[in-house]
C-alpha cells in the first residue's frame, strides 16, 4: 500500500536447436534417469584457441608440446591449438574452474563442445591415446573421451568412472569434426560426432556431483609399448550447461531429484534452482518457507534477466536464515547450578527452557530469537540489565543506566560548568556505583550491583552529546562497579571516541548504557541467553510453555541472498528475513566484477543486522564496466533492521577510477525501524557514498535511531583548491532526492537530521555536484539525548534533531520541501558548506526551534561562495527564523530574500528577543535581530514579509497542520522573487518545472492553484503494485567522466585541530545563545566503508 499524507568470462547464451536426439544405451535405463538437454544447452564461455598465448584459465603441462598455431584453425578461426602426441609422457592443459571465482558447481547436464582434427597422427595398433579427460575435485574420473585407429580410420569413444573404454565408437577421417562430451553426475554419460546420432551410456555412478577438472589435449603417459607420434588439433572449445527456461520449486512437495522443469515436479532449494539457472530461466518459487542461503552464479542478459518469482505474490515466500524450535529437543531447566543465574530466579516457577544447538556450529550467539506466528514476528530480548523499557519512542535510552564517570567518578557539575568532566573521561573505562535518582521508574540497579560482568556485551552512549553509541564487550571487572571495555571485530575504531578522535575520549559521567548476554541478567519471561562454550540456548517463554510450541524461532545463517558480481538477475515479492549478517549482497572486487541491471522489487527484507549491502571499489587499469550499474529496488520493505537498511560505498575516492555505484534507483519503497543496536557508524538508516547518477523518490522512511538518510561524500578531481569547483572538477553527482516521507527519525542520537549530506575536506569530498532536494518531508525527528539535556548544551532541553542537514557538504539544492516539528531546526548547514554553493528556496519550514540555522568551520574560503535563501514560509518557530554561527556566512555572495516570516519567536526566552535572526551576522558580534527591518538594515529581505500567510489550516496543536494555500493566500505568498539561476538550470537538467499553478510563483513549498482549489495535498510514497513508471533525467548509456590523473593536493581535513581554517570554539557564555546552538554543536566525522567482516560462522547453509 503506498502511503498518503492528506490534510483534514562472456555472457552467457542459450542455444535453441532441434529436438532432443535420441540416447542409445549399453545397459537398461534407471526409471529416473533424465534425458540430455543436449542440444538445447547455453554456452558458458568459448576459447577459441586465436593467440597468441593460451588464456589465463589453463595451466600448460605440455612441456613446450602444446602451441597456439595458425595451421591448427578452423576455418574460419585465425588460429586453433596443436597438440604434439609423440613420446611416453603427458601433453596437455588442466582447467581447474569450470567457471571464473567464485565457481559454479554445476549438478546437471555438462557438456564440452570441440572441433577436432586427427592430422595424420599414428596410434598405435591395439592402443589408445586419451584426448580428453573430465575429473571431480578428488581427481575421480567422471567422463573422457579416446582415440584409436585402425585400417578404417581413426575412432572416438567414451572413457567410463572405471576407465574402460565403451564398446561402441564413432569412425572419424582426418579432416575436421564436432565432437561433443557429456556428463550428467550419477545419471549418464554421452558423445555426440557431427549430426550422427549420439552415444549415451546411463545408470552410470559418480563420486562428485559437479565437473572440477578439464583435462584437454593427452592427458595420459607412460606408455610400455609403441607411442603416439603426431599432433592432432583442436578448436572452438565451449562449455555448455543444461538450459531451463522454467524451474519450479516448492520447499514442502518439492525434490531435488526432480528435474524441476514442470509444476507437479518441482525442486526442493532455491540453491539447487540458483545453480540450473539460465539466462531467460523464470523460477517459480512456491508459497512457503525457505530455510537455506543461496548464492546466486550465472548471470542472465539484458534481454534475458534471469528471474526469481514468487508465484503466490508478495508475502507467500520467506527465506529464512533461521530454525525453527521444534527442529531441536527442549527440557526444562532444573539445576539452579547449571548456570550463574541472578538471585531470586526460582526454576519452579520460572519457565527456562534449554536446547542443545551445538549441530549449528554457531560461533556467537544468534541475534535474532523470536516468535513467529504467520506473518507475525516478535523479538525476544538477551538476557540484559536494566531491562529494556521504552515508555517515549523518541527517547529511546531514557531507561538505560547512567554512568558516574569514566576513569573515575565525576563530582563537578558539567551543567554549570562545562567540560569540567574531562578529566575523567574515558575510551575504554565506564564507572557506576550506585542507582540512578531519575527518570522516574528506572529500574534499581548499577554494575556495581551486577558483579563481575566480564565478557558482557554493553551498549553505551557517549558523554559529549548522546550523538554515538558504541557496543563493545565487557574486557574485565577489576572490581564491582568499574568495567574496562574492548572492540569487537566490527568496530570502527579501538576506543570509545567521540568523532573517531583519540583525543576525544567519549565515556563517562552520564554516558547512558545497558549490559546483556550473561546468565546472569536473565531475569524475565521473553529473556534469552546463549552459552558459546557449550552451544545451549536458554529461553524463559514469555507464557511458560516449551519454545516448540509457541513458534520460536533462533537465526543460524548470516546471509540470505548473495549476488555479488550478477549481473540481470530479478528477484520479485520475495521474502528475506532472520538472517544474522545480511539480508542481500552485492560486494564486488575492484578489478573484473561488475553488477549491472540488477532489479529487485516486492521484498520483504527484515530481522538482519544490514538490509542491503552494495559494494564496489573499481581498481585502477579495471575494464569499463567494472561498477554495480542500473540497479533497482522498488516497491519493497526494509524493517526491523539491527543496522543499516541500505549500505550503498562506491568507493574510498583513492586512486578514483570511476563511481563504484551508478545508475541507481530507489523508489517506492519503505524502511522502518532500523539501527537500534549498531556500532559508532551511527545507525543511520540508509547510508549512500559516494552516489553518482541516484535517484531516490517516493520513498517512506521512519523510525530510525540515527539520521534516516545520509548521502557521504562526493568525488573531485585530485589537487583542486577545494571551492568553488567548475561542473567538471566533482566527478561523481546527478542526484535527485524527491517527493520522500522521513519522519521520526533520530530516536537514539541527537545532532542527526531526517536527510544529511555529509563529506570531509581533508579529501575534498566535501563538494557535490547537481544535488536536487525536491518536494520532501522531513518531520517529527527529535533528536534527544539524556546527556545533552543534563549538560544543558546547544541542543533545544536535549533535542537535537533536523529535518534537513549539510554537514561539510555543499553543492546542494533544497527546493520545495516541508519541514515540519523537528526537534532543533527545520534545515542545519554545518562546517565546510560555504566553499560550494548552496540554494534553499521555496520551502516551509515549520514548528521547530529554528527555521535556518548555519555555521562553519574547517571551510577553505574565507566567506560564503554561494548562498540563495529565498522564497521560505517561516511558520510558527519557537526562537528564531535563521540563525547564523559565523560573519563569512553572510559577509559573501549570500541573498536571503522574499521569504516569509509568520509568528517566528513565539516562545518567551529569558534575556533574549526572539524573532527572525540571531548570532554573528557581522563583525559586531553575536546580535539578535527580531524585527524585519533589523534584518534589512542588514541587507537582506528587501522583499521579506512578516504576515499571516492565511493557509488552509494551519494549527500547530496539530501533529500535521494543513500547509495548503488558500484563496485568501494569495495576496501575501503570491509575491515570490525568481529563483537563483542554479536553481533553473538544475531544474532544465532534471527535465522539471519549477511547479507553478498560476501566473506567479508563490513563496514556500506548496503552490495554490486556482484549478483545483480544494484539491488535498498526497503525498504517494512506499511500496505500490510496482506497475508505475520509473524514469530518470539521464541515460543508461551516460558517459562515465575522464579518469583523473594522480595528484597531491593539501591535507585539509576539516577537524578540530589547530591552525584547521575557519576552525572556531566558542565561549562557553555564548552557549546558551542562538547562534552558538550551531557553532559549538559540529563535528567533522568520517564514513568510510567498515572493514569486511568475518563470517560469523561457517557449518550452517
Amino acid at each position: 500500500m503506498s502511503h498518503s499524507i492528506r490534510c483534514p568470462g562472456r555472457l552467457a547464451a542459450v542455444v535453441p536447436l532441434a529436438a532432443l536426439l535420441a540416447a542409445t544405451a549399453l545397459a537398461p535405463a534407471p526409471a529416473a534417469a533424465a534425458p540430455p538437454t543436449w542440444p538445447t544447452a547455453r554456452e558458458v564461455w568459448t576459447d577459441g584457441f586465436e593467440g597468441p598465448g593460451l588464456d589465463d584459465a589453463w595451466e600448460d603441462y605440455g612441456e613446450g608440446r602444446i602451441a597456439v598455431r595458425a595451421d591448427a584453425a578452423r576455418a574460419p578461426s585465425a588460429a586453433g591449438l596443436a597438440v604434439d602426441l609423440s613420446g611416453t609422457g603427458q601433453t596437455y592443459l588442466q582447467r581447474w574452474h569450470m567457471t571464473e571465482w567464485p565457481p559454479l558447481e554445476y549438478p546437471r547436464d555438462t557438456y564440452f563442445r570441440f572441433s577436432f582434427r586427427p592430422h595424420g597422427a599414428s596410434i598405435p595398433a591395439g592402443a589408445d591415446a586419451a584426448l580428453l579427460r573430465v575429473r571431480d575435485t578428488d581427481w575421480n574420473l567422471m567422463v573422457g573421451l579416446r582415440l584409436t585407429q585402425d585400417a578404417a580410420g581413426y575412432h572416438v569413444a567414451l572413457e567410463l568412472p572405471d576407465g574402460s573404454v565403451d564398446a561402441t565408437s564413432f569412425l572419424l577421417d582426418d579432416d575436421w569434426h564436432t565432437i561433443v562430451v557429456g556428463v550428467r553426475p550419477h545419471d549418464w554419460i554421452g558423445l555426440w560426432v557431427d549430426d550422427g546420432a549420439p552415444r549415451i551410456v546411463e545408470g552410470v555412478e559418480h563420486a562428485a556431483d559437479f565437473v572440477q577438472v578439464l583435462l584437454l589435449g593427452k592427458p595420459d603417459g607412460n606408455w610400455s609399448g609403441p607411442t603416439p607420434s603426431g599432433t592432432v588439433h583442436f578448436d572452438d572449445l565451449t562449455l555448455l550447461f543444461g538450459a531451463y527456461p522454467e524451474l519450479w520449486v516448492d520447499p514442502a512437495a518439492g525434490d531435488d531429484a526432480n528435474e524441476g522443469n514442470a509444476r507437479a515436479a518441482p525442486l526442493r532449494s532455491l540453491a539447487l534452482a540458483a545453480k540450473l539457472s539460465a539466462p531467460g530461466t523464470t523460477v517459480h518459487l512456491a508459497p512457503g518457507d525457505y530455510r537455506e542461503s543461496v548464492a546466486l552464479r550465472v548471470d542472465g542478459t539484458a534481454e534475458q534477466p534471469i528471474r526469481y518469482v514468487a508465484d503466490g505474490g508478495r508475502g507467500t515466500v520467506r527465506i529464512l536464515g533461521s530454525e525453527p524450535a521444534t527442529a531441536v529437543t527442549w527440557s526444562r531447566l532444573t539445576d539452579p547450578a547449571e548456570i550463574d543465574l541472578p538471585a531470586g530466579v526460582d526454576l519452579a516457577t520460572a519457565a527456562i527452557w534449554k536446547a542443545d544447538l551445538s549441530r549449528y556450529a554457531l560461533e556467537e550467539p544468534p541475534n535474532f530469537v523470536v516468535l513467529r506466528d504467520g506473518g507475525s514476528v516478535v523479538r525476544l530480548t538477551a538476557a540484559r540489565e536494566p531491562d529494556e523499557r521504552i515508555d517515549t519512542p523518541w527517547k529511546h535510552h531514557e531507561f538505560w543506566w547512567a554512568a558516574e564517570g569514566g576513569s573515575a567518578v565525576t563530582t563537578c557539575e558539567p551543567r554549570d560548568e562545562p567540560d569540567c568532566d574531562a578529566p575523567q573521561r574515558s575510551d575504554r573505562w565506564l564507572i557506576d556505583r550506585h542507582d540512578d535518582p531519575e527518570p522516574a521508574g528506572i529500574e534499581p540497579g548499577s554494575l556495581a550491583s551486577l558483579g563481575d560482568v566480564t565478557g558482557a556485551t554493553i551498549f553505551v552512549k557517549d558523554n559529549w552529546s548522546g550523538h554515538y553509541t558504541f557496543r563493545r564487550r565487557v574486557a574485565e571487572t577489576p572490581e564491582p562497579g568499574r568495567v574496562r571495555l574492548e572492540a569487537f571485530p566490527d568496530a570502527y575504531t579501538e576506543g570509545c571516541w567521540f568523532d573517531h578522535d583519540p583525543a576525544n575520549p567519549a565515556l563517562g559521567w552520564h554516558s547512558k548504557y545497558f549490559v546483556e548476554g550473561l546468565a546472569k541478567l536473565l531475569d524475565t519471561p521473553g529473556e534469552w541467553y546463549f552459552d558459546v562454550a557449550t552451544g545451549t540456548l536458554y529461553v524463559w517463554t514469555p507464557d511458560g510453555r516449551s519454545p516448540a510450541e509457541i513458534g520460536l524461532e533462533f537465526s543460524v545463517r548470516d546471509v540470505g541472498i548473495d549476488l555479488s558480481g550478477r549481473s540481470y538477475v530479478e528477484l520479485r515479492d520475495l521474502g528475506v528475513l532472520l538472517f544474522d549478517e545480511t539480508g542481500i549482497e552485492v560486494s564486488n572486487g575492484g578489478e573484473r566484477d561488475r553488477s549491472h541491471g540488477l532489479r529487485l522489487a516486492g521484498l520483504d527484507v527484515g530481522w538482519v543486522r544490514y538490509g542491503l549491502e552494495l559494494a564496489q571499489e573499481p581498481a585502477r587499469g579495471s575494464p569499463p564496466g567494472v561498477q554495480i550499474r542500473g540497479f533497482t529496488l522498488r516497491d519493497s520493505t526494509f524493517h526491523d533492521i539491527d543496522t543499516v537498511a541500505i549500505s550503498h560505498w562506491g568507493g574510498s575516492g583513492e586512486d578514483f577510477v570511476r563511481p563504484g555505484i551508478t545508475d541507481v534507483r530507489i523508489v517506492h519503497n519503505e524502511f522502518a525501524r532500523i539501527g537500534f543496536r549498531e556500532n559508532e557508524r551511527g545507525g543511520v538508516g540508509l547510508s549512500f557514498g559516494r552516489a553518482d547518477h541516484f535517484l531516490f523518490e517516493a520513498n517512506h522512511v521512519h523510525d530510525i535511531a540515527h539520521c534516516g538518510v545520509h548521502f557521504s561524500q562526493g568525488q573531485t578531481v585530485p589537487g583542486n583548491r577545494g571551492y568553488d569547483l567548475a561542473p567538471d572538477e566533482v566527478l561523481t553527482g546527478d542526484i535527485l532526492v524527491r517527493g520522500n516521507l522521513i519522519e521520526r527519525c533520530v530516536r537514539n542520537a541527537t545532532d542527526a537530521g531526517g536527510l544529511k549530506f555529509w563529506g570531509a575536506t581533508r579529501d575534498r569530498s566535501h563538494v557535490f555536484r547537481d544535488v536536487l532536494v525536491v518536494g520532501n518531508v522531513s518531520r517529527d525527528n527529535v533528536g534527544w539525548a539524556w546527556v545533552s539535556q543534563r549538560r544543558d548544551n546547544w541542543t533545544y532541553f536535549g533535542r537535537g534533531g533536523m529535518g534537513y542537514y549539510i554537514d561539510f557538504a555543499g553543492g546542494i539544492t533544497f527546493f520545495r520541501n516541508i519541514a515540519w516539528n523537528n526537534g532543533l531546526a527545520g534545515f542545519m548547514a554545518s562546517g565546510s558548506w560555504i566553499d560550494q554553493p548552496v540554494v534553499l528556496a521555496n520551502n516551509t519550514i515549520a514548528g521547530s526551534p529554528l527555521g535556518y540555522t548555519m555555521g562553519v568551520r574547517g571551510a577553505f574560503a574565507d566567506a560564503t561562495v554561494g548562498l540563495d535563501a529565498v522564497n521560505t514560509l517561516f511558520l510558527h518557530l519557537h526562537r528564531f527564523a535563521y540563525s547564523i554561527g559565523q560573519p563569512q556566512i553572510l559577509a559573501g555572495r549570500a541573498r536571503l530574500d522574499h521569504d516569509l516570516f509568520w509568528d517566528c519567536g513565539w516562545e518567551t526566552w529569558e534575556h533574549h528577543a526572539p524573532g527572525l535572526m540571531a548570532g554573528h551576522v557581522d563583525d559586531s558580534g553575536y546580535r539578535e535581530l527580531p524585527a524585519l527591518a533589523d534584518v534589512q538594515a542588514l541587507g537582506f529581505e528587501a522583499d521579506g514579509r512578516v504576515e499571516d500567510p492565511r493557509l488552509a489550516g494551519f494549527d500547530p496543536a496539530l501533529a500535521w497542520p494543513d500547509f495548503r494555500p488558500t484563496a485568501a493566500s494569495t495576496a501575501v505568498i503570491d509575491t515570490a522573487g525568481p529563483l537563483p539561476d542554479a536553481l533553473v538550470a538544475l531544474l532544465e537538467k532534471f527535465e522539471m518545472t519549477d511547479g507553478r499553478r498560476g501566473a506567479a510563483l508563490d513563496r514556500g513549498a506548496l503552490e495554490y492553484d486556482p484549478d483545483h482549489p480544494d484539491a488535498p495535498f498526497a503525498l504517494d510514497v512506499g511500496p505500490g503494485d510496482g506497475t508505475a513508471p520509473i524514469r530518470t533525467p539521464w541515460d543508461e548509456g551516460y558517459e562515465d567522466p575522464p579518469v583523473p590523473p594522480p595528484g597531491g593536493g593539501d591535507s585539509g581535513c576539516g577537524c578540530r585541530t589547530a591552525g584547521t581554517r575557519g576552525a572556531t570554539r566558542f565561549p562557553a557564555a555564548l552557549l546558551v545563545a542562538a547562534a552558538a546552538l550551531l557553532a559549538a554543536s559540529r563535528r567533522n566525522r568520517p564514513l568510510p566503508r567498515p572493514a569486511p567482516r568475518e563470517r560469523r560462522r561457517s557449518g550452517t547453509p
